[in-house]
């Protein structure tokens, strides 16, 4: 109920809407904690208790879910891409700013933060399976990152004023970005794959496409194509912004 009154709110408002949820998306991580924290109870006690996707801890995921969804429910498939990206951008650029040397270890945590809370809904799916979701994410952000976020330090420290030389290096760091976000998204794909098994987003994608009636072979052409090329090139384009 809460996250649908966010929904409408946003979509009354987009311009309100895609602020808070650009701000909410910098604060995920929360829902890894709460993930282990499952994961080592259940691990202890012998329970199969699963990680509740409406746990407060996830707070910050819902909003920036459902508030990025009401502002853009009007919006075209490139507009959507748009928002999502500036927004990316903004809390990127939010955090380096905030966080210096500190910032790839937030970008990780709110990365696993937000992978776990996705990694949550799909039903049937165990806390520790949740766990090893949002640990692999936060793990290939932080590894993908680190090279952009110092080179990103390093122009920014060199000072503000705009050269020939500054905007040749904008231009290298948006290389970068777009190598380290294509890398993320394949490598994401495969770490889901690894631990989901049937129950990851590419395996679904492929029994949607079965049953609406293409064969299985045709089907996982199809999700290999959308996963590991479509995707990861969206992302690369999204870094290079």
């Amino acid at each position: 109920k809460q996250n649908q009154t966010f929904y409408e709110e946003a979509k009354e408002n987009p311009v309100g809407g895609w602020m808070v949820s650009t701000g909410a998306g910098m604060m995920q991580w929360p829902g890894l904690l709460y993930s282990g924290g499952v994961a080592i109870s259940n691990a202890i006690t012998g329970e199969e208790r699963p990680v509740d996707p409406n746990s407060p801890f996830f707070s910050a995921s819902r909003l920036q879910e459902s508030t990025m969804a009401g502002a853009t429910a009007d919006a075209s498939e490139l507009e959507k891409w748009l928002a999502e990206t500036g927004s990316s951008l903004v809390q990127s650029l939010g955090i380096v700013t905030m966080g210096g040397p500190t910032a790839t270890v937030i970008m990780a945590s709110n990365a696993a933060g937000q992978a776990a809370y996705e990694a949550s809904q799909i039903e049937g799916v165990s806390a520790g399976d949740v766990l090893l979701i949002g640990m692999a994410a936060g793990t290939i952000e932080y590894l993908t990152e680190k090279v952009g976020v110092d080179s990103l330090l390093e122009t920014i420290g060199k000072g503000s004023k705009i050269s020939g030389s500054t905007i040749k290096e904008l231009l290298k760091q948006g290389g970068i970005e777009a190598s380290e976000e294509l890398t993320a998204e394949i490598a994401n794909n495969i770490a889901q794959q690894a631990i989901l098994g049937e129950d990851s987003e590419y395996e679904q994608y492929v029994d949607e496409l079965v049953a609406s009636g293409i064969s299985r072979d045709r089907a996982q052409e199809m999700a290999n194509k959308e996963f590991y090329w479509n995707r990861p090139i969206r992302a690369a384009i999204s870094g290079f912004m």
